[in-house]
């Protein structure tokens, strides 16, 4: 059986856009694909993992936490195994995009010792501008359980579609440019964590902003790293994408403080503040 592809990145980092272009190459993503191109399977147990470890996707300190006691990374290297191991029928080429992998990564490698990642970047100012817009758009949703409706036909509608959990995903944290800022340092800081320990696992390293720039040099990158099955056109690949440029947003970068306090990080990935910092 052939051995995953994983995409991962920070939320709004250009994951979903890799994805799809790997769909393109013929890579089976997964059976039920969410719009963001992401195995709600995988997305379910992982989510599953963050909460039962006190976390949530913008919190996920806890999994990292709860991983660290080696009879519980055991007890979740098993469930991981049981619901997604070998044994499973797969495609010849397949795989899955989900950013909360950063964190169980090393895990993964044990159910799939071939496993091979993806990894995406994007410049932090703007992944950090995109996760406060996502959150702000999503806290005006009149769906929202904090609408301006009566508590209890707010509680009871909840509690009646099972919709606690739907709401509490979405993001507090990174509603402030700062919070959401560390968010991105955390995600990329654990998937340093896994390059230094399995470095031959990384199969690729793909910048958001040269994706945007030059698709095709990015698709041979994927072609050479043995990504994608069968015979597949690179440029028609790229034209199914509509890609296009994302919004700027620069009045919600995080602050010069915050910048100046993960620009060494921001410096390893190849990415400079100079441009945000003098534009403030």
């Amino acid at each position: 059986m052939s051995s995953p592809v994983v995409v991962v990145g920070a939320h709004r980092s250009g994951t979903t856009l890799v994805a799809r272009l790997l769909q393109q190459l013929g890579v089976d993503m997964g059976r039920r694909l969410s719009a963001l191109c992401e195995d709600e399977d995988i997305v379910a147990l992982h989510e599953w993992l963050l909460r039962r470890a006190g976390g949530s996707w913008e919190n996920p300190a806890p999994l990292s936490a709860l991983l660290g006691v080696p009879e519980l990374r055991e007890q979740v290297r098993l469930i991981l195994n049981q619901q997604h191991g070998i044994g499973r029928p797969r495609a010849a080429s397949w795989g899955w995009k989900d950013p909360r992998t950063a964190f169980t990564l090393e895990l993964w490698t044990t159910v799939f010792p071939d496993l091979r990642a993806i990894v995406v970047r994007r410049h932090p100012a703007a992944t950090t501008a995109s996760l406060v817009a996502r959150a702000r758009g999503e806290h005006r949703d009149r769906d929202s359980p904090l609408a301006a409706r009566p508590a209890a036909l707010r509680l009871k509608g909840a509690v009646r579609k099972h919709e606690y959990e739907r709401h509490f995903y979405r993001s507090v944290r990174c509603w402030e440019p700062d919070e959401a800022l560390d968010v991105w340092a955390e995600y990329n800081s654990a998937i340093d964590r896994f390059i230094a320990i399995a470095p031959s696992r990384v199969v690729a390293e793909v910048r958001l902003e040269s994706l945007l720039a030059d698709p095709l040099a990015v698709v041979e990158q994927l072609i050479q790293a043995g990504l994608g099955a069968g015979d597949h056109d690179p440029s028609l690949a790229v034209a199914r994408l509509e890609l296009r440029a994302p919004a700027e947003r620069r009045s919600l970068w995080p602050s010069a403080e915050a910048m100046e306090r993960t620009e060494a990080q921001a410096k390893r990935y190849g990415y400079s503040y100079e441009m945000a910092l003098a534009a403030r």
